[in-house]
């Protein structure tokens, strides 16, 4: 992952074809290749943009997920709230299929699933801290309830 950092749209676009190039080139000396379908930019802008790359172009996109943080094209990580909760439901879900089905659920178990609930969400604290400055990604976390009753 790199930064590239430009004063216009063709500034950017030079940078970044500079730098897939030194990338490149590292990794051609260590007999590897760079998959061009897989590499994928965020433009911090309203803007799209387009950059070469060996045979190819590469298309900016909305959002990436960088290491389990989806980074959106104003930094807002909304996509990380969306990504995050997702996963969360996803997680806790997997959990109460392969736990035993008794009619109530000891305190030990809430205890468990609670702690799984909070460690998904947790993740990427900083994504959370930016997230928070936006009106729709504190309704969207206030809004997820967890019942362990009910599953989530």
């Amino acid at each position: 992952m790199f930064l590239v950092i430009g004063e216009s749209l063709q500034e950017i676009e030079v940078l970044a074809t500079e730098a897939i190039d030194v990338v490149e080139d590292w990794m051609r000396e260590k007999k590897l290749t760079l998959p061009h379908n897989k590499t994928e930019i965020v433009l911090i802008s309203n803007r799209k943009a387009r950059i070469p790359a060996g045979e190819c172009f590469i298309n900016s996109k909305w959002e990436v997920r960088q290491l389990g943080v989806m980074i959106d094209d104003w930094l807002s990580f909304s996509s990380h709230i969306d990504y995050a909760c997702g996963r969360a439901v996803k997680v806790i879900s997997a959990l109460l299929c392969i736990l035993p089905n008794n009619a109530a659920i000891s305190n030990s178990k809430k205890r468990l699933l609670v702690s799984v609930f909070t460690s998904v969400l947790r993740y990427a604290g900083l994504a959370w801290v930016m997230a928070m400055r936006t009106k729709r990604n504190t309704f969207q976390l206030n809004s997820l309830k967890f019942d362990v009753h009910a599953g989530v």
